[in-house]
């Protein structure tokens, strides 16, 4: 029996067998001095952050030029938990001057286990790109 979403009770959810990677080490928050990385041309889909990227989203506001761009986006909330399925959650873009979710983008996000994935789409504009770290 399939869920909304892409659930599947009994089975490993789709989104954690088909998913693409960011993995750019300039995408991690212990990176950045540079501006102007942006994921506005970001094919909307599942992705999951791997490699010197880090292995997920940061759930704090990472400041202004981490993640090589204006507005580094950070995941608004904690992570869900493997049980609580498919959870819908909000991105913040922004930096220390301007405020740090200034601007928002729902998202949708999976504990898969041993990693999460996201489901991710254009960002709203140019200096805007998704942030990832190493987990805690």
């Amino acid at each position: 029996m399939y869920l909304l979403v892409g659930y599947n009770v009994g089975t490993v959810a789709y989104e954690c067998q088909h998913y693409r990677l960011l993995t750019e080490g300039d995408r991690n928050v212990m990176s950045g001095t540079l501006l102007g990385k942006c994921d506005n041309n970001l094919a909307e889909g599942w992705y999951r952050i791997s490699g010197t990227a880090g292995t997920q989203m940061p759930n704090s506001c990472p400041g202004p030029g981490k993640c090589n761009t204006q507005y580094p986006g950070w995941l608004f909330g904690s992570h869900p938990h493997k049980d609580d399925g498919c959870v819908a959650m909000q991105v913040c873009f922004g930096d220390y001057f301007s405020g740090c979710c200034q601007y928002r983008k729902q998202v949708l996000v999976r504990n898969c286990g041993g990693f999460y994935v996201y489901k991710l789409g254009p960002t709203p504009g140019c200096n805007f790109r998704y942030c990832g770290r190493n987990a805690p």
